[in-house]
């Protein structure tokens, strides 16, 4: 089951490199592919998990989980338009900076790593697969921001400047909340 999740990232890597340098067209899905392989790992991960911890203790950490994964599904599909982001692979276009896009460069990282970890104890979610999973979405954060961005997105590097990689600071939440108030217009 882990090794559908891994998967699924390798799918998102290769995704990437047939943005820098289109290898064939079927690559084009390498997004959506990765994208099905996590959930069907998370899923077969979470029907054989369980957890001993009392229902009172498990609702709030379902609901941050919910939270977490809303957030994550806003940052990959909700704050730019798909075919802006994942159907013109191979071309360059302008990066976007709005919205979560204002809180860090990479805001579904952290969003889907507090997702995961929610689900430890709402569920009894493997830690370890907790671990891999986060590794593996920080290896690729790093790899799209050093290597791949610069080159697909344009402005990307006075992007670099402004906003937090990963992890937001207090401009890039003011910045945020400004654009979410509408003022950033």
């Amino acid at each position: 089951m882990y090794i559908i999740g891994i998967a699924g990232f390798a799918l998102f890597f290769l995704g990437d490199l047939n943005d820098l340098r289109p290898i064939h067209k079927i690559f084009k899905a390498s997004f959506y592919a990765g994208c099905l392989f996590l959930v069907l790992s998370t899923a077969m991960l979470l029907i054989k998990s369980h957890t001993g911890l009392p229902l009172l203790i498990r609702v709030p950490f379902m609901l941050l989980a919910a939270l977490f994964l809303f957030l994550t599904m806003m940052s990959l599909f909700g704050s730019f338009s798909v075919e802006d982001g994942y159907e013109h692979q191979g071309e360059k276009r302008p990066v976007y900076t709005k919205k979560l896009y204002a809180l860090s460069r990479h805001p579904g990282i952290p969003f889907l790593i507090l997702f995961y970890a929610c689900l430890i104890p709402s569920f009894g979610f493997p830690a370890a697969a907790v671990l891999i999973f986060a590794l593996l979405d920080i290896a690729l954060g790093i790899f799209e921001d050093l290597v791949v961005f610069p080159r697909v997105l344009s402005g990307y590097d006075l992007y670099k400047e402004t906003t937090p990689c990963m992890i937001p600071n207090g401009n890039s939440i003011r910045a945020c909340i400004e654009d979410f108030k509408g003022r950033n217009e």
